[in-house]
């Protein structure tokens, strides 16, 4: 729905805005579960988690209009759009431009997972940390997270995409590696949430605005579709990954396979950098 509102050119600040919205959720939701789960137990956060979720439903149904205009909208038979859908979904994966940008956006994904799911872990086995201080730290990172999207993408305009996306995901491998290697107080793991709010703001707004770029007004809302798909396919595999690295490997393993994850991403912009520049 973005999208079809903002024009290319203002379409990474929209996409910044909407994301902004997204990151306060991890201002207020971790800090509001994390209390409610000290106080009232682990039952209580998903059941609030529910309601919000339906009280969200209601107001899609009641409140959200149709964003395309009824001329500009195709009519087709069920199975005929199931059809299409199935092809479209596999063109998005062979489309030269797009492609890329989905790998690129799995790999994030993957990253930005590994890292939230093990968190609570990584608190309390190396800085002793419950449940309320480990939701406080989150919703640091949401703050930077919210702040980047909504006030730096218009500062960020002058810049390549590409080049930002590179810096960002070199900058998240170093994050990580400390997480590994340096931080040991909570004060250092509080610096450290600074840089990584920022730089998985600035991938998350450009990832998914480049991706709505890359397609016309009609296939614009399939594309990011698939790319949202892909982040929730990630949200399936990275807890079970992160499971398994800390059961095995202790706390820091998590964060160890994202400085090897990272290089997946890192090495399809390195590859769309080259070919453009041939």
């Amino acid at each position: 729905i973005n999208a079809e509102y903002m024009g290319k050119e203002n379409r990474a600040r929209g996409m910044g805005v909407l994301g902004a919205a997204f990151g306060l959720g991890f201002i207020v939701g971790p800090a509001v579960g994390g209390i409610l789960a000290h106080r009232y137990g682990w039952s209580v956060p998903p059941m609030v988690a529910a309601a919000l979720a339906l009280f969200n439903l209601l107001m899609v149904v009641c409140f959200l209009p149709e964003s395309m205009p009824t001329p500009r909208r195709k009519a087709a038979s069920i199975w005929k759009s199931v059809n299409e859908e199935f092809y479209g979904v596999y063109s998005c994966f062979t489309n030269r431009k797009l492609a890329p940008l989905l790998a690129i956006r799995l790999g994030y994904m993957m990253l930005f997972t590994l890292f939230e799911s093990s968190f609570g872990f990584y608190n309390n086995s190396v800085l002793n940390l419950d449940s309320r201080n480990s939701a406080y730290g989150l919703s640091l990172f949401g703050l930077v997270f919210s702040l980047i999207q909504g006030m730096g993408m218009k500062r960020l305009a002058k810049f390549k995409d590409t080049s930002i996306l590179l810096v960002a995901f070199l900058t998240l491998s170093l994050c990580f590696l400390s997480l590994v290697l340096l931080v040991g107080t909570i004060g250092q793991l509080m610096s450290l949430l600074v840089p990584l709010g920022l730089t998985c703001g600035l991938c998350h707004t450009i990832l998914t605005a480049k991706v709505s770029k890359e397609v016309d007004e009609f296939t614009q809302g399939r594309a990011l579709g698939v790319s949202a798909s892909l982040g929730s396919l990630s949200r399936i595999i990275a807890p079970l990954m992160a499971g398994y690295f800390v059961q095995e490997w202790g706390p820091k393993s998590p964060y160890a396979a994202c400085v090897v994850v990272h290089l997946f991403p890192i090495s399809i912009i390195l590859a769309v950098v080259t070919s453009g520049n041939r």
